[in-house]
């Protein structure tokens, strides 16, 4: 039987603008979004509150550099995050980024000039969350620029710090979880160019576009922990999750077919996290073995595309993962 013409379909829900009022800490805060890419792979998109009433000149400086609005800085190209890296990652602590200038930590600038001043009662000796937003300064006082730190898990590495914080990471924290998994050098220099393709901010009637728009039936945002279901379907089943899976595995089938490996990975690796995510779900129908079978399907695809890339790191920690 084909694969689009299965018994108990769905049809494809169509992207709807990302209900963000309970996730926001105030509705006068301002919204933007960086949009990250792994290698040649786009990852996904973070929405970052920003804490307007609490750290101003933090916050306008990271809103400009979000848009680009400024122009030409003294010292970079132009004073705008987009095409800009993320240098450093600390394992299972925090990833670094904004260095607009050098690209490596080494310099940044600022909307105001070279460095602002602090000017905020809350710093990372206050806050134990985690996707937290902080200005990465010179480790003094009144030293911060265009570079910014945003921690994985809550940490004690800032336990005595006076970095910042202006603002925190409300949707697409499942990237930083990606960026974790990324090998770095011993001086936690990632291996892979972690970039920022695009960036902007977000109005308050504007779409967050966390959902795939790609033609496919694949319509569901790059991570489970950020799709609204329940705008779409009452109740989630095993046999809905079946179909939602299967839709985003016939995407990366679509893309396998066109010879585009890295959109195909990618489409892989998404159907199998939401495989993962639906395990953790307490479901009330059954679990059907043609699940696990989409499952193996899924797991076998990658160990294809990964043949080809001769990864074969990868080709040995999937067919593991597909043997249990």
């Amino acid at each position: 039987m084909s694969i689009f013409n299965r018994p108990y379909k769905f049809p494809p829900i169509q992207p709807s603008p990302f209900n963000r009022e309970h996730l926001l800490t105030s509705s006068d805060n301002i919204v933007v979004f960086l949009d990250i890419a792994i290698g040649h792979e786009k990852v996904g998109r973070m929405v970052i509150e920003l804490f307007k009433n609490t750290v101003p000149r933090a916050v306008e400086n990271f809103r400009a550099l979000c848009t680009g609005e400024k122009g030409e800085g003294r010292h970079a190209e132009k004073l705008h995050y987009k095409g800009s890296v993320f240098y450093k990652v600390v394992m299972n602590s925090m990833i670094q980024g904004g260095d607009i200038v050098n690209n490596d930590g080494t310099s940044g600038e600022s909307i105001y000039g070279e460095y602002f001043d602090d000017n905020s009662w809350m710093t990372m000796r206050q806050h134990r969350c985690c996707a937290v937003l902080v200005m990465a300064n010179e480790n003094a006082k009144n030293t911060n620029s265009s570079k910014f730190i945003i921690n994985i898990k809550p940490t004690m590495q800032f336990k005595n710090s006076n970095n910042v914080v202006f603002g925190k990471v409300i949707a697409g924290t499942g990237i930083l979880n990606e960026i974790n998994k990324v090998q770095t050098t011993e001086d936690d220099v990632p291996m892979e160019i972690i970039s920022i393709v695009d960036c902007g901010e977000l109005k308050a009637d504007d779409d967050w576009k966390l959902e795939e728009e790609d033609d496919t039936d694949d319509v569901y945002p790059p991570f489970p922990v950020d799709w609204q279901y329940q705008l779409y379907n009452t109740e989630l089943t095993y046999a809905y999750m079946e179909t939602v899976i299967r839709n985003i595995k016939d995407s990366g089938d679509y893309y396998f077919a066109k010879d585009e490996m890295v959109d195909a990975a990618r489409k892989y690796k998404k159907a199998y996290r939401y495989y993962t995510w639906t395990l953790t779900q307490w479901l009330n129908d059954k679990f059907e073995m043609s699940l696990r079978n989409l499952r193996t399907e899924i797991l076998f695809s990658i160990i294809d595309i990964r043949l080809q890339q001769e990864d074969y790191r990868s080709i040995i920690r999937t067919s593991s993962e597909a043997s249990k």
